[in-house]
């Protein structure tokens, strides 16, 4: 059972005693005195001690009971290592995280629950995840602009606050939307502070477009999944990825272990949550030729942008009631799904190999290059053994349609112009409606075909009507979808000095949430910031919300079997 909602006695302190503990440099050192920021939490953690653990005085009969053991030790080590480091200043970490962590953690209980209560209602779900995803939105730029988020060389508050202000709400629209991009450098720029809060991000937003994916799928599975299992999943495929890539990095770019750790961390959250943070110039290049790490990044990639729920329907056992419950022509699409993933994977992958293959395309299909490269930028036409490059090409197949992980160079000259036709054709696809890339969905292509040439005798009248009205909205969504990208780019080039080869790659990927570019948002206007902000959003938002509306639809169909002589 859930405490009680939190209170605004509650949240408002809390509030204040967690933004206290913010006010630090980039070396993590108060930028006031330690003594005050104790003094501004006491408030909160009375309130949080007497309303949860009763211990300044009568439990309220409304509150449920908890274990007082863990707010009992989380001070008592506080307490220990102050006394320890000699300065309050730990202490004052370690509350503020208790405070905020606490308040975090009953918030998303009771959002858990009303958002698995609502399941069957996808529109409900995704208005659920909206204004959370507002708050954190905001929350983010502002936490990602003080000095504790970045190094100390990064932000020049005096003379270009509004710049470093914009490169954060950049960074963090990038986080919050799965795209996984910065004009900072995300190794070398931002603290480990500010690293962590991106990953959160992703980690939380990612959970969040799970179960946005889980309430659209509900009516196309034949299983009926819980959020809580696919979280499961999720988390549980992250933590045996991060085992198996520790030991892989190089000594040279993980020095330690907490170092190997947090490489393999950054690189499966990117991969199975389909966001593009890269900790070294070239990404995963040289590590392609590994062959546990170019399956473990690829798999889970693969598993993003497909969609847990339907990873989970196809491979797990199902029960007899699942198996004899009554069959749709919309229950085929898990399976089409699957296949045109792979379909698509393949296809790709041997374009993009025949394509940047020295000898099969005339060479002025490849633009000049405007520059070198050097030595740790690649690119894969020249690569000259076939092996890595069809490694290189899966690689980006994988990848292309849903985390993006930068791992060739893309700038103009790098790429043919037939690749680059390629790419932006699998960007805007995306993934499916159930995972968590962006682009149109390639269940847009899956269920059009369904509705369109599936036999009309198999439809009821309701059904058939259903039916109508998702083809509108999948022509509806796919113009949608094309019609931003041509405005992004539209705008791309009245804001920001560039050429045509970045000003339309840069805005595509924006719209389907891939952590690829040209290297455009190193030298945005702050205009041009702007406009890259409203595609990431944009490019997010508009196909969810179409998909919410055409699952509601089947959703409200009755599940009632088919006449005998029409069953397959």
């Amino acid at each position: 059972m859930n405490p009680p909602a939190l209170t605004p006695m509650q949240l408002f302190p809390t509030f204040i005693a967690c933004a206290a503990a913010l006010l630090r440099d980039a070396e993590t050192r108060p930028l006031v005195p330690a003594w005050s920021i104790a003094l501004a939490q006491l408030p909160a953690l009375a309130i949080w001690l007497h309303t949860r653990c009763g211990w300044l005085g009568f439990r309220k009969q409304s509150a449920i009971k908890q274990d007082t053991s863990l707010p009992a030790l989380v001070l008592i080590a506080g307490a220990a290592l102050a006394a320890y480091r000699r300065s309050i200043d730990p202490w004052t970490v370690i509350v503020a995280v208790y405070l905020g962590g606490s308040a975090f953690a009953e918030w998303a209980s009771r959002w858990h629950d009303s958002i698995e209560a609502n399941m069957d209602r996808p529109r409900e779900v995704l208005a659920r995840i909206r204004l959370p995803w507002v708050c954190w939105l905001v929350i983010l730029i502002i936490v990602l602009s003080l000095p504790l988020s970045t190094k100390s060389s990064v932000p020049d508050y005096r003379h270009n606050f509004l710049h470093h202000v914009l490169n954060c709400a950049l960074a963090s629209t990038s986080s919050a939307c799965l795209m996984g991009i910065s004009p900072y450098s995300f190794s070398e720029d931002f603290s480990l502070f500010g690293q962590s809060l991106l990953i959160l991000t992703t980690q939380a937003v990612g959970m969040a477009l799970a179960a946005a994916g889980l309430s659209i799928a509900r009516p196309f599975l034949a299983r009926r999944l819980t959020l809580k299992t696919i979280w499961l999943w999720m988390i549980g495929l992250q933590v045996v990825a991060t085992a198996a890539l520790s030991p892989a990095w190089f000594s040279d770019d993980a020095t330690s272990t907490p170092a190997r750790i947090g490489w393999s961390i950054v690189y499966a959250s990117d991969a199975i949550w389909n966001a593009g943070y890269t900790l070294r110039t070239n990404g995963l290049a040289d590590y392609l030729t590994n062959p546990l790490i170019f399956t473990v990044i690829t798999t889970l990639a693969i598993i993003g942008s497909l969609g847990m729920p339907i990873v989970l329907d196809l491979i797990l056992p199902r029960r007899q009631q699942e198996t004899t419950s009554a069959w749709k022509p919309w229950k085929r699409l898990p399976n089409w799904e699957a296949g045109v993933a792979f379909a698509l994977l393949l296809g790709i992958a041997t374009l993009l190999f025949l394509f940047e293959t020295r000898g099969f395309l005339p060479d002025n299909v490849a633009p000049s290059r405007p520059f070198d490269l050097g030595s740790s930028q690649v690119p894969m036409r020249e690569v000259t053994d076939h092996a890595p490059r069809w490694r290189m090409a899966v690689f980006l197949s994988a990848t292309l349609r849903s985390a993006g992980i930068q791992s060739i160079p893309l700038v103009e000259g790098a790429i043919s112009w037939p690749s680059y036709a390629v790419m932006l054709a699998g960007m805007l696809i995306g993934g499916t409606a159930m995972g968590v890339a962006g682009g149109f969905r390639t269940t847009a292509l899956v269920l059009g075909a369904i509705c369109l040439f599936h036999p009309r005798r198999m439809w009821n009248d309701a059904e058939n009507a259903v039916r109508r009205r998702t083809l509108r909205r999948l022509i509806l969504l796919v113009a949608t979808d094309l019609l931003i990208a041509v405005s992004g780019i539209l705008l791309m080039c009245l804001t920001t000095a560039g050429t045509a080869h970045e000003w339309i790659f840069d805005p595509v990927a924006a719209v389907s949430s891939v952590g690829l570019t040209t290297s455009l948002s190193l030298h945005l206007t702050w205009i041009g910031r702007l406009v890259m902000i409203g595609l990431m959003i944009v490019g997010l938002w508009v196909p969810l919300i179409v998909w919410s509306k055409i699952a509601a639809d089947f959703a409200s169909l009755p599940n009632t079997p088919l006449p005998r002589a029409h069953k397959p």
